[in-house]
């Protein structure tokens, strides 16, 4: 029973876990994931990566208590026409990829913001464009660039001309941030579950599922809180608690406060629809 030096993300406190040899050697994955509860190293809560060879690949954070609503998405949806196996090898962005910068893409689709993704391998631009062409199929559209880093180095100043507007990304490090600064690592809760559940999945077509069956969902259930809106009626006020009972009546499904107001943010600044929406809602809802 190997014991596994751990360093958590947000305080860099240093802490030893063991980890039975059986759990990994029996695992389907290359990475396993493992949750790392407060006071096991130190106050906070994250979840540690880790290869079959006892290495670990990545850290972290996210907030346990954030629940992510289940609906109904149609195989048809989910799988779309894009070939999975054929054409996605996730164990090469993976083991290449951090999980926060998954994280940062997520949010800036959702928020409608343009992303330079510059990467080390260049045989990761094929793996991540497919990635991204599957993920976001029938639902958000996207401008996701991908640089290989030794381009970039040698034409740093032509492509931050040619892609004035947009957010540049490496690694774990936002390099050329959006005006008003909406990815913000610290306040990502919900994008941040919806990586953490695609990672502990166990194969990769169950990834790859997981991942766009969030991202439908997010989508669809956007569209309905426009269609809410929509039908108001004159001087009618948008409530959290009247769009609330309204997504629970349609999904048959109880949603948490942060996940409608993750929803909130979506319906403003990825459809630019200006909601009805009251002040105290507003003010509950930090919108």
């Amino acid at each position: 029973m190997p014991a596994i030096k751990i360093i958590c993300p947000c305080c860099h406190r240093e802490g030893d876990i063991n980890i039975d040899d059986d759990f990994i050697n029996n695992s389907m994955r290359g990475i396993i994931t493992i949750n790392i509860s407060n006071r096991n190293i130190c106050e906070h809560s994250f979840i540690v990566y880790v290869d079959n060879n006892f290495q670990v690949r990545d850290y972290f954070l996210t907030d346990f208590q954030i629940v992510l609503p289940e609906i109904k998405i149609s195989e048809d949806e989910n799988i779309g026409k894009f070939p999975l196996k054929e054409k996605i090898n996730l164990d090469l962005i993976i083991l290449n990829i951090p999980a926060i910068l998954l994280t940062y893409v997520l949010k800036s689709v959702f928020t409608n913001i343009k992303i330079v993704i510059i990467i080390e391998q260049i045989f990761l631009k094929k793996e991540l464009q497919n990635l991204f062409k599957y993920s976001f199929q029938n639902s958000f559209n996207n401008y996701i660039s991908i640089i290989e880093k030794e381009i970039y180095e040698k034409n740093e100043k032509k492509f931050h001309q040619q892609y004035k507007n947009h957010v540049f990304l490496e690694g774990y490090d936002i390099i050329r941030r959006d005006k008003i600064k909406a990815i913000n690592p610290k306040k990502l809760k919900v994008e941040r579950q919806i990586i953490h559940n695609f990672l502990s999945e166990n194969d990769s077509i169950s990834k790859l599922i997981t991942l766009k069956n969030e991202i439908l969902k997010v989508y669809k259930m956007s569209e309905t809180i426009i269609e809410f809106n929509k039908n108001l009626k004159k001087k009618e006020e948008f409530t959290s608690k009247k769009i609330l009972l309204y997504l629970e009546e349609i999904y048959k499904i109880k949603i948490q406060t942060p996940y409608l107001n993750f929803l909130l943010n979506i319906v403003k600044s990825f459809f630019e629809v200006k909601l009805s929406i009251s002040s105290a809602t507003s003010n509950i809802l930090g919108y």
